[in-house]
């Protein structure tokens, strides 16, 4: 019998035709499900103990490996001993070439297994695999927002070979000729050995930042002047920011614009230069701030929703319900007073950036004092905000999240959560999470001294990296992820590895985080308002508390009407030689002052 199923092994290496092979080894007992792709394989000497789903494709060289040949070592203490494992493939899944699939793997739905990888155990649905062993290096979601938004991506599946070949060489020909040029005028400006940034702005860091921005449109963009504090109008900060062409906003005039409605950006490439305003800088009150859009940069912006607003709401949020949104950055800026959450990311990314930012104050009159929520999105960095003063969600990660960061962030008096991962009602999907050097200091107001809890609803396929965090309740220090993890669900583990690539680099150790987070986060930073140097002194001080609405804080809450004229730089969208424009370095210069 096993000469019978060697030959009929070795027959479908032999057959070109995928549908004769699959029939012979569906003979050899391999269980093969509809619509299959198989090219030529090892099956190993137990074939019967292999499943494939529906829709799979097996790839050149791939083996299948039963039986654990390891076992000859202990051969002669243990004269028949062997141990074997079964092989289960979900559906639509891609093994690429060269892959050798272990003894006792399973392989979830929707998976692709990248070419010459070693697989063991369980793979999760949704996800992609690679490496020696096999991990998780994106889920398949992001891959196919890659794919989507690619400008190699053609359609020419049952095209005849002469028209792809036609169609393909045109495309190929034009970009090689596209590229000679780039690579002239490159030269023509810079010298040989000179870099070419593709960053969103000087040392930014974070999802989304590989972006341009403003100037990754098809044209360069306009300078467009924010002159007077009006909500409509020429010179208005709405008309600046929902121009329908590429922009970068600039200011004149500093101070507080009170919106009249939601203020909803949607076109793309945009940046908005809240450090180019005199004095204080801009504060918009009264109503939320909405960017559903892509390529947009907003620095040195605050966004104070406040208690008179009519209903309960975000102060701002990144929004991609009805579109796509992607490549969304936010830094240096200053959220407060929400009625609902004052961040939220909802049905967006991938590439939506938080950095450097202050997040606090979120109200407590609706008895909804919520930071930060990140629902459906992927690929979201929250890179070194304080996040303070909020009863709960600093952040709530749930729903849909396959890729979040949440790196050196310093979380100060949430009453209920601080890290909130899971929530009831959304179960069973993917939740991909890196938690690193992030401190929580639990203030006045804290009942749940744990900077993570998981809720007893998260799915199984969480996926969580923790590293060097750090909680300071009173007199103690913890620093054991066991000693800050309130699970519900007990089966959160944390991996010994990240699931995906991390986006920064030079992360702080979380001790560092008052030190040196304190002195640099939010608007303005070396010009605070009132607000934001309320909540920096009372992180420092340990006092402060939750508030229902901002006429509790007792200081200034309006900033000073100031007025100045802005000079654009000569020669504005003349590359240098670090591939930032001049415009570009001179806003980025004016962060640092």
């Amino acid at each position: 019998m096993k000469i019978y199923i060697k030959l009929i092994i070795y027959l479908s290496h032999l057959i070109p035709i995928s549908r004769i092979r699959i029939a012979l080894l569906r003979i050899a007992g391999v269980k093969i499900g509809k619509n299959c792709r198989i090219f030529k394989a090892g099956w190993g000497s137990e074939p019967y103990l292999i499943e494939l789903g529906d829709h799979v494709v097996i790839s050149n060289g791939t083996r299948f490996i039963t039986h654990d040949g390891g076992v000859w070592v202990f051969r002669e203490k243990y004269p028949r001993i062997d141990l074997f494992g079964k092989i289960k493939i979900g559906n639509n899944v891609c093994i690429g070439l060269n892959v050798i699939i272990l003894p006792n793997t399973q392989i979830g739905d929707n998976c692709i297994v990248a070419a010459g990888s070693v697989v063991k155990g369980k793979i999760p649905e949704n996800s992609i695999v690679y490496g020696n062993p096999a991990k998780v290096i994106m889920p398949l979601s992001i891959q196919e927002r890659l794919i989507l938004m690619s400008k190699f991506k053609f359609e020419t599946k049952g095209m005849s070979y002469r028209s792809k070949k036609k169609i393909l060489k045109s495309f190929f020909d034009k970009a090689k000729t596209r590229v000679i040029l780039a690579g002239l005028l490159i030269s023509g400006l810079f010298s040989s050995n000179q870099g070419f940034s593709q960053n969103i702005f000087p040392g930014s860091q974070g999802m989304g930042t590989a972006s341009r921005g403003a100037y990754a449109g098809d044209s360069l963009p306009k300078i467009v002047v924010v002159d007077n504090l009006d909500d409509y109008g020429p010179g208005s900060f709405r008309y600046a920011v929902t121009r329908p062409y590429p922009r970068i906003v600039v200011f004149e005039v500093a101070g507080d614009i009170h919106l009249k409605r939601p203020l909803i950006v949607t076109p793309p490439y945009l940046y908005v230069a809240g450090q180019t305003s005199p004095g204080k800088g801009v504060a918009l009150w009264g109503q939320p701030f909405v960017v559903s859009s892509h390529d947009v940069l907003i620095q040195n912006m605050r966004f104070r929703l406040g208690s008179k607003h009519e209903d309960q709401s975000d102060c701002v949020t990144v929004r991609g319900t009805n579109r796509r949104v992607y490549n969304v950055v936010f830094d240096r800026c200053s959220f407060a007073f929400g009625l609902d959450e004052t961040l939220t990311v909802i049905n967006a990314g991938p590439g939506i950036t938080i950095s450097n930012s202050i997040i606090g104050y979120s109200l407590n009159k609706l008895n909804h004092s919520c930071g930060l929520l990140v629902l459906n999105s992927s690929g979201v960095s929250l890179i070194r905000n304080v996040i303070a003063f909020n009863a709960d969600r600093n952040p709530s990660v749930r729903g849909n999240v396959q890729t979040i960061e949440i790196l050196n962030n310093l979380i100060y008096n949430s009453s209920n959560h601080a890290v909130y991962l899971g929530s009831r009602g959304i179960q069973n999907l993917p939740l991909s999470v890196l938690i690193e050097g992030n401190l929580y200091i639990t203030g006045v107001n804290n009942v749940n001294r744990f900077l993570l809890s998981v809720h007893k609803s998260v799915p199984d396929s969480l996926l969580v990296y923790w590293s060097d965090n750090m909680t300071i309740d009173g007199d103690q220090t913890y620093v054991d992820y066991e000693l800050q993890l309130y699970d519900k669900s007990e089966r959160f583990y944390p991996l010994p590895d990240r699931p995906f690539p991390i986006s920064a680099e030079g992360l702080w150790k979380a001790g560092e985080l008052p030190e040196r987070l304190l002195n640099e986060a939010g608007a303005f930073a070396f010009n605070r308002d009132a607000i934001d140097s309320l909540i920096i002194e009372n992180i420092r001080t340990g006092k402060g508390n939750i508030i229902a609405e901002e006429d509790e804080l007792k200081v200034t809450l309006t900033l000073p009407v100031e007025e100045r004229k802005f000079i654009i730089p000569d020669n504005p969208h003349e590359l240098k030689s670090n591939g930032f424009t001049r415009l570009e370095l001179f806003l980025n210069n004016l962060l640092l002052k």
